[in-house]
Order: C-alpha cells, then structure tokens, then sequence
C-alpha cells in the first residue's frame, strides 16, 4: 500500500470512528511501519497550519515587531517539536500506565486524527465564524470541544483505559500544545522591546 493509500485509509476510518464504528480500528496501520507513516498526518496538515499561523502573523504584525523569516522559522521548529515530543512523553506514560503495548496504536490513531481535526477546526475559525460575527468564537470553542471530546473516547479505545485515565491523557494534550504555544511566543519575542 502506498503512502498515499495509507492515509486515505485511515483518515477514512477516523471518519468512521466519529460515527462510532468501532470496527474501523482495524483499518489502521498498526506495526513500526505504520507509525512511522503517521506522522505524514503532519505534512497534511501543514498549509493549514502555515496558513494559520501567516494569518496571525498578518492580525499582529504591526504590534509585535517580529519579521515574518522569523516568525515562520519558529513556529517551524515549534511544529516539529510538538510533533515529535508527545509521542515521546507517551512513549514513557503510557508504560507507567501499564499499557505501553498499546502505545503504536495510540501514536497511529492519534496522528491521522489530527487531519480531520485541522480540517474542522479551521472551517470553524475562517468558514463560519466570521459568517457568525460574535458567535464566531462559540462555533470554534464548539469545535474545539468536538476534537477534544473525540480524542478523549480515542485514547480510551487505543489505551484500553479507563475514562479517567484517558481524562487525563487528554488532559495532558491540551496542557502540552498550550505550553509549546507559550514557548513558541517567548521564543519569538525574545529580544523585542517591550511595549508600554
């Protein structure tokens, strides 16, 4: 099966996941092969993510200060690393947990379900939250609350854990991508003189 394939495989079984056909778990790749290919879900999702992150370049330039190379090249790095580090904090977690046999299946899973996760995600943010003017920010907290929801119940089906515990996976998600946002910023800023 080719790369390509692979991933529209799985990203049609996510699909099928949101529709809680729990069958669907089988479609994934789920070997060292596989989870090395899961991060091609971040080469996906990159236009989206650039373009995002151009558009908030756009909304905050004249404040910042920050030239756009390096606004770019440090949300770059900071991409890669939140890429690659919460597999490797799960790597560890999910041993202490007593289900590191499961870790693979929850890399693979969590990947590809970041494609229809961006996907919805930036619908709501630029499809129809400007449509919705002050409700806008409910659509993509709404949205939001979705991505998060469905990867809770995902963590707790590739984990085989309790809800509480994929809880506080998902909890540790949220925590983790909010942190390297911060650190990304810091990063970014540092050096700039401070407005006042």
């Amino acid at each position: 099966m080719t790369l390509g394939q692979e991933a529209a495989q799985s990203i049609r079984a996510i699909l099928r996941l949101a529709r809680k056909d729990e069958s669907a778990l089988a479609d994934f790749n789920i070997s060292l092969d596989g989870f090395w290919r899961s991060f091609f879900a971040a080469v996906l999702i990159a236009p989206l993510h650039f373009g995002w992150s151009y558009y908030e370049y756009g909304a905050t330039s004249g404040q910042s200060g920050v030239g756009l190379g390096r606004h770019l090249l440090v949300d770059l790095i900071a991409y890669v690393l939140t890429w690659t580090a919460w597999p490797l904090i799960m790597f560890y977690v999910t041993r202490r947990m007593g289900c590191g046999d499961r870790f693979i299946h929850y890399v693979v899973v969590y990947n590809w379900v970041q494609v229809p996760g961006a996907i919805l995600l930036m619908g709501a943010a630029f499809g129809l939250a400007p449509l919705l003017g002050p409700l806008g920010t409910l659509v993509f907290y709404g949205a939001l609350g979705a991505v998060l929801f469905f990867e809770w119940w995902l963590a707790m089906k590739t984990l085989q854990i309790a809800p509480m515990a994929a809880l506080a996976v998902e909890a540790g998600v949220y925590l983790f991508v909010s942190l390297m946002t911060t650190v990304e910023k810091l990063v970014r800023d540092a050096g700039l003189p401070v407005a006042g």
